[in-house]
């Protein structure tokens, strides 16, 4: 029928009345979240009321990849955005920006791996589609570049702490070392925004440098600022040809950065894990460690400084922004000071006296138990790096026990030595410490010649191994927990190394270690059973 007006009464507040045209059939009202009641009025006539609430819509925020991310084409890409708690499914999409072609994956979780089966520039977004089929969709998209072969990850680096230059010699240098990585610095320095908004003179401007690790294979590298941990808006992006970035005049807060390479030819890398740095206040005094970084005034860098762009083309408009949980995005970083423990190659040499006690069960009711020190025992262990993600390792072990008889008691009986030897070659993760590979051991059989006399023979056993390095580079402390199982010629064996050490002295380049080691042996030859127990200090030093 006709209408004349719409009256609409929110819940608690006074009516509010719209006039309608002749033969309206449409009005679309703007409403602030809250409950109404709606009904139409014709000639003092009113129709039934419309109950209507008004909610504020749910978002589909995309969690991963972050906006501008390289990922490997021909291979799977996890993509994670935010749950919608009204949503009944998710359609991802997918759009190559030069074809436009648009691929479309359903999933019930809000997840789904996806295989990019082309390189080129990519855009993703998510829509949520509810139990009415309604749908939810994501504000905005996230740029993703697709390609075969990507560049390593730069590794971001940790600052070296260290006192300013005299004024005459006021340089930002940075010093060799070993003649082929650098060491390096991270001088995060601040622009005093506040404080020069109220002209306060006696407040100076700071800027600050950020470095990282060279990439093989990159010609040149970008790098990245953002106040969120998602890289939706940065404050700052730029490309540089050095592996080190000057930004200047910034305001105080909490940034996050990253790094990516790139070839002359336009390949590009993956991005480094995003930092965080947290300078939400300017330091008490002139130079100060805040979170890894040194406060420097801008006098003391001779370096082109970078501006922050504010034009309004770069910030993002007419988008509501999203409440992050942080936590969502932060990622445990790694900087170079805390692996480069794994990453440089390292040589061990350890004089390890133990004390080795041993027991022997034969099938022809032969029965011995054998105690003495292996004075002359060593270790010998290098670990060679093979790229980022693996490493290899070589462990020799030679320890020898000699025991003497009593003439009086058994004057047949020879002197009986003992020879624990061992070579093992393993190959491990950098990041978990877990080594898996073979091992080759002398086993030692004992065996009775005459009625009064018996000798040790030792035989060549074979088979895998598993090594656990438990190290933190913070920490002094660091064991090693092996278990091997072996077999050869009638003969199976299970055997355990342990050995933990404290660095006594702990330099850039080597260690001085003392600590203990843990021996435990269970030899299975035909019916006869022997197994041994040890125990002893450990000494050594490491080179890395």
């Amino acid at each position: 029928g006709e209408a004349e007006k719409i009256q609409i009464t929110p819940l608690g507040s006074d009516t509010i009345v719209r006039e309608v045209g002749k033969n309206q059939k449409l009005e679309t009202l703007n409403l602030e979240p809250g409950k109404y009641s709606v009904r139409l009025i014709n000639k003092g006539k009113v129709s039934t009321t419309k109950e209507i609430e008004v909610w504020k819509a749910p978002v589909v925020h995309l969690l991963s990849p972050f906006p501008r991310d390289r990922v490997k084409s021909e291979q799977e890409t996890a993509f994670v955005w935010s749950i919608v708690p009204e949503a009944k499914e998710y359609r991802f999409e997918i759009t190559d920006t030069r074809t436009g072609k648009k691929k479309v994956v359903t999933s019930l979780e809000n997840f789904t791996n996806y295989e990019m089966a082309d390189e080129g520039h990519l855009q993703w977004r998510v829509i949520a589609i509810d139990s009415e089929g309604f749908e939810i969709p994501s504000l905005y998209s996230n740029p993703l570049f697709s390609q075969k072969e990507l560049l390593a990850a730069p590794r971001l680096k940790n600052p070296e702490f260290r006192k300013p230059a005299t004024k005459d010699k006021e340089k930002l240098n940075l010093k060799k070392n070993d003649g082929a990585s650098y060491k390096w610095e991270l001088l995060f320095n601040l622009f005093v925004s506040k404080a020069n908004a109220q002209g306060n003179p006696a407040t100076a401007s700071y800027e600050a440098v950020f470095a990282w690790e060279k990439v093989p294979g990159a010609d040149s590298y970008n790098i990245e600022i953002s106040k969120t941990p998602d890289f939706r808006k940065t404050e700052l992006t730029k490309k540089v040809k050095t592996t080190e970035f000057i930004w200047s005049k910034f305001p105080l807060g909490t940034y996050y950065w990253r790094v990516a390479g790139e070839t002359k030819s336009g390949s590009l890398g993956e991005f480094s894990e995003p930092a965080k740095i947290n300078l939400e206040r300017i330091p008490d005094k002139e130079f100060n460690n805040l979170e890894g970084v040194i406060v420097r005034p801008t006098a003391d860098l001779e370096k082109q400084r970078a501006q922050v762009s504010t034009k309004d083309e770069d910030i993002i408009a007419n988008v509501p922004k999203p409440v992050f949980d942080e936590s969502r995005f932060e990622k445990k970083v790694q900087m170079a000071s805390e692996i480069q423990r794994d990453m440089k190659d390292t040589y061990l040499f350890a004089y390890t006296p133990t004390y080795y006690s041993w027991a022997l069960n034969g099938n022809d009711q032969l029965k011995a138990k054998l105690s003495d020190s292996q004075n002359n025992a060593g270790r010998f262990r290098t670990e060679q790096t093979i790229n980022d993600e693996k490493s290899f390792l070589v462990d020799l072990f030679y320890a020898q026990t000699k025991w003497g008889t009593d003439p009086e008691k058994y004057p047949f009986q020879e002197d009986i030595t003992l020879v624990d030897a061992r070579a093992q070659v393993l190959i491990g993760s950098n990041k978990y410490n877990v080594y898996t590979g073979g091992i080759v051991q002398l086993a030692p059989i004992l065996k009775r010649t005459d009625n009064e006399e018996v000798e040790i023979k030792s035989t060549f056993i074979i088979g895998p191994s598993v090594l656990y390095i438990n190290r933190d580079p913070g920490s002094r402390w660091s064991s090693d927990h092996q278990l091997s199982l072996l077999a050869g010629s009638s003969t199976f064996v299970l055997s355990t190394q342990n050995m933990m050490k404290f660095d006594i002295y702990k330099g850039e380049s080597s260690s001085v270690f003392t600590g203990i080691r843990l021996q435990g042996d269970a030899i299975f030859n035909k019916s006869n059973f022997s197994h041994g127990f040890g125990f002893g200090l450990v000494l050594g030093f490491e080179n890395f």
